[in-house]
């Protein structure tokens, strides 16, 4: 092998182990850069309007992708009554961004006009969030966090801090299991956990030295209790 093919050789293989090491670390990165990002749209001959924000991860269109499949949708034609209007506002923002995994919640409300008028006596709340590892894209959904028996582990721990929450001597029971999670600086967070407008904006939080003692098996949340 003469000197020009040992040089070419060599810079072949220089490249392929700085590509190796550069996905190696891309893959085992704890945390992702995100940058806001506008959103809207019209439907219905513009009687449906959507607006958010949301976070764009730099460099990860699959992360991205799952963020934009959780902002607001139009409604259906026949959701809405002759020369009403519907606007929907919800914003986004990233909640937890560590240990391989990325948190984004959003509130916002919708609110139906008629003739430049409301048409319902108070806006709908709206609540929605994902919970993804950052190395396979994969979504968690709450049973994958806490484990098929997630509602019987979690009923008591969150009604009872609602109740304290609510100044209230007794636990408010749940009629319907309508509270979902995202994680948070402290823990693990629980929102829409009544299905009464009054109450939906309340949100309750696990600190993670408690939810990591309900995790179910192979959770992410394995990974706070180290």
């Amino acid at each position: 092998m003469n000197s020009s093919t040992m040089s070419r050789t060599l810079t072949k293989l220089s490249l392929a182990l700085l590509f190796s090491l550069l996905t190696i670390t891309a893959h085992a990165q704890d945390s992702v850069k995100v940058k806001a990002q506008s959103y809207k749209r019209e439907a219905l001959n513009g009687r449906c309007v959507i607006e958010s924000t949301y976070p764009e991860v730099v460099g990860r269109p699959d992360l991205t992708a799952k963020i934009k499949a959780i902002l607001p949708q139009p409604v259906k034609a026949e959701e809405l009554d002759p020369g009403e209007k519907i606007s929907i506002t919800q914003n986004f923002e990233v909640t937890y961004n560590g240990k391989g995994l990325l948190s984004v919640y959003g509130a916002g409300i919708s609110s139906r006009s008629r003739n430049g008028e409301p048409a319902e006596a108070h806006p709908t709340k709206l609540f929605n969030g994902i919970v993804l590892d950052i190395k396979t894209g994969k979504s968690y959904s709450l049973r994958e966090l806490f484990g098929q028996d997630a509602y019987s582990k979690l009923d008591g721990p969150i009604s009872k801090a609602a109740a304290k929450e609510l100044n209230q001597d007794k636990p408010e029971p749940f009629e319907n299991h309508t509270y979902r999670a995202y994680l948070s600086k402290n823990g693990v967070t629980f929102y829409q956990i009544y299905d009464i407008h009054v109450l939906s904006s309340l949100e309750i939080t696990l600190p993670y030295s408690e939810a990591v003692k309900l995790r179910g098996p192979a959770s992410p949340l394995e990974r706070f209790s180290k």
